[in-house]
């Protein structure tokens, strides 16, 4: 699908509860390439698109990964209430989908695992070893473990749930009423989240 082209991405690395996004029950990799599906690295030329949420962790462990491997990309900020700009998106409605060049014109991964999977295997070996067992131990390790002590210390108040979400205001594929609705909203049921799981 043809994708909009914000900014190249970049920004801190905030965190938010996997309610929001999530990169359980993702296909491998192999999987892609079993089917017949052949993607190429992303360039200048042709970016890499991410659809994500700036605050959501999985999306940010796909940002370091693409930041650290000077991996050419944009993103697309969903709106997390209607969630539009995925509906190219048939069957996934979670984030981040990342959206490859491939000599068919494009071709949509789901989840950050799935993602990184991707983006290593195109690397060459010497820049970027082939993930091994540990390594995806770890990412598991992440998705299960650190990412769940993250809402607590984020979302300890209103306030700082707020302020969390402010960065809404600043997106541009949003209108002012998208915006707004989603900024308070998402700040709520993150603090409720939060307060539920130190609860």
């Amino acid at each position: 699908p043809a994708a909009p082209s914000p900014a190249l991405a970049r920004g801190p690395l905030l965190a938010a509860h996997r309610g929001l996004c999530s990169a359980a029950a993702e296909k491998s990799a192999d999987g892609a390439a079993a089917a017949g599906v052949v993607v190429k690295m992303p360039s200048v030329e042709e970016p890499m698109v991410l659809y994500q949420y700036q605050t959501c962790p999985f999306c940010n462990k796909v940002r370091a990964f693409l930041d650290l491997y000077g991996i050419p990309y944009r993103t697309v900020e969903v709106n997390p209430l209607s969630k539009a700009e995925l509906k190219f998106s048939a069957d996934y409605k979670k984030v981040p989908v990342a959206v490859f060049p491939s000599p068919s014109g494009r071709h949509q991964i789901n989840g950050s695992n799935t993602i990184i999977e991707t983006l290593s295997s195109l690397l060459p070996p010497s820049t970027a070893p082939p993930l091994t067992a540990a390594d995806r131990t770890k990412l598991a390790w992440l998705d299960t473990h650190l990412i769940k002590l993250l809402p607590p210390n984020i979302y300890r108040t209103p306030r700082e749930s707020l302020q969390t979400f402010a960065y809404l205001t600043s997106v541009s594929n949003f209108t002012l009423p998208q915006k707004l609705a989603a900024r308070y909203l998402g700040a709520l049921l993150m603090y409720l989240v939060a307060r539920r799981i130190a609860a």
